[in-house]
């Protein structure tokens, strides 16, 4: 599974080598995002929102450095499509083999897990917790998240429609 961080500022720095250059330079990631070919944008919608889809263009490329075999780094960029100098950055960790859509899928998913925690927070009392060892701690975790399961399924089975009376008055 890539992990992807935070979305990161504009003026944060990598050391890139341009294309046909011998020696690398650090380059701001906008500047590096301004140098993307039009053919490397790719439009995805990673997420319904009120107003339906939310699409956007992304791209992805892989940085220097880092030289694990299993592992690579790569900035993504999402940009929006009717405000193209509109965009985020995130840095990516991930397998070698990932595609740069499943780095934007995972990118999309970071805002419900977001809200996953923030209704623990709210609800079950995820970062209430008093305690002093990592067993009270790894307690309290479990069981706050379970109890959040526990109000989303009930919350989930409330919101089903009703079921109707058959012919024999019985409920199907």
């Amino acid at each position: 599974m890539p992990r992807t961080g935070a979305s990161i500022p504009a003026e944060v720095t990598f050391a890139t080598k341009p294309p046909l250059a011998m020696q690398m330079r650090q380059q701001r990631v906008d500047a590096i995002a301004d140098g993307v070919l039009q053919e490397a944008w790719f439009g995805l919608s990673i997420s319904e929102g009120s107003k339906g889809p939310r699409l956007y263009d992304w791209t992805a490329g892989r940085l220097p450095g880092h030289a694990d075999h299993e592992l690579v780094r790569s900035l993504l960029v999402r940009r929006s499509i009717e405000h193209p100098t509109e965009r985020a950055y995130y840095l990516c960790t991930a397998p070698t083999d990932i595609s740069p859509q499943d780095l934007a899928i995972t990118a999309g998913q970071r805002c419900a897990i977001e809200s996953c925690f923030d209704a623990a927070k709210q609800e079950t009392g995820l970062d209430d917790y008093e305690v002093r060892s990592w067993h009270g701690w790894h307690r309290h975790i479990t069981l706050s998240m379970l109890a959040l399961v526990f109000l989303a399924t009930v919350r989930a089975q409330a919101a089903e429609p009703t079921k109707k009376a058959g012919r024999s008055g019985a409920v199907d």
